[in-house]
């Protein structure tokens, strides 16, 4: 089916995508660079499409089964995926700012180099997931799975990931400024050289967590199991001598009187 017809039947709503589909389920569907700004498809079974390059801001797909979709490239600022199927989906440099994710299913996806500044995504499930540079500034975490998740070089200032489920994922080079972790369990987390400036790590299981060439300095760790953690070696802090010059006089002149 052409492009053009495709569109035809997506004007005339989910229900007739949605039983095209069920008809179609081999069809290959190109829906790349076209702008759907606004549109509704929630519920829509768009498992396996090609959405690259193509505007989806504002757009509802929430409960839609997007699972294998491509949407590298893609603008979905905004977009409502709230309760939708994303497992294995392609959103490389994709623009997800300030989309509302929560609930949804994002398992294996790649989202390498994606924006998601503000995303929502509390409750999300995001195991196994290739995040790995990208940028989740101010993003909400909270309750979020993030099993065996990439988050290399990823961008979390600021971010919220009270209750997350980090097991055995990678923050590697991370920038966790300002990041809350509070209550969250980060066992056997891969933390090397990740930046730590105001990171809250209260209550955090971090057992078996890795945390080498890091200046947990700028950690609060209160509470926090690090029971088997690799910890960085601890910098040798220069000699202070406990005694000021003005001391050392009064003592030699006490010394001088005593003989």
């Amino acid at each position: 089916m052409a492009n053009a017809e495709l569109l035809q039947l997506l004007e005339q709503g989910v229900d007739s995508w949605n039983q095209w589909r069920e008809s179609n389920p081999q069809a290959e569907v190109d829906l790349s660079n076209t702008a759907f700004i606004g549109w509704i498809f929630s519920g829509a079974q768009f498992q396996g499409v090609n959405f690259q390059g193509s505007d989806l801001s504002g757009v509802s797909l929430n409960g839609a089964n997007l699972t294998g979709a491509n949407f590298s490239g893609a603008r979905m600022f905004g977009a409502d995926l709230t309760h939708s199927t994303l497992d294995n989906a392609q959103f490389v440099g994709s623009n997800l700012n300030r989309v509302d994710g929560q609930h949804a299913s994002f398992q294996a996806c790649n989202l390498q180099s994606a924006q998601l500044v503000g995303a929502e995504l509390a409750h999300a499930n995001l195991t196994g997931a290739n995040l790995q540079n990208a940028n989740l500034e101010r993003a909400d975490l909270s309750r979020a799975v993030l099993k065996g998740t990439q988050l290399q070089g990823a961008n979390l200032s600021r971010a919220r990931a009270m209750h997350a489920i980090l097991e055995t994922a990678s923050l590697a080079q991370a920038d966790l400024t300002d990041t809350r972790f509070n209550r969250a369990n980060l066992t056997a987390v891969n933390l090397t050289a990740a930046i730590f400036d105001g990171t809250s790590f209260m209550g955090v299981n971090l057992s078996k967590a890795i945390l080498l060439d890091t200046k947990t300095g700028g950690a609060n760790l209160s509470g926090a199991n690090l029971s088997e953690a690799v910890l960085p070696e601890r910098e040798e802090s220069p000699y202070v001598d406990p005694m000021s010059p003005d001391e050392y006089a009064d003592r030699a002149l006490h010394d001088l009187l005593q003989k």
